[in-house]
């Protein structure tokens, strides 16, 4: 008599699994992450697939050694040239 889930069970409600199509109570089934409603036999987890593990970005140092000095290239004068 269990087998049609007709029975009456208190707060309990029947409802139909969203993979398979069967007839079952809810205290059955399960949430899947995608939001169906399966029996307990029919539920899968979600797959490590679809959650991947992105590596940290690497921090960058930018002027770790201080301030370099600059160097200005300024073209010979006249003067320079000639001595």
């Amino acid at each position: 008599m269990k087998d049609d889930y007709n029975w009456f069970s208190k707060g309990d409600t029947n409802t139909i699994c969203d993979r398979s199509g069967f007839k079952c109570k809810l205290s059955e089934c399960r949430t899947e992450w995608n939001g169906l409603l399966v029996r307990a036999d029919f539920w899968e987890p979600r797959q490590p697939q679809d959650l991947p593990v992105t590596p940290r970005p690497q921090k960058v140092y930018s002027n770790i050694r201080g301030q370099q000095a600059v160097i200005l290239y300024t073209p010979p004068t006249q003067a320079d040239l000639s001595q």
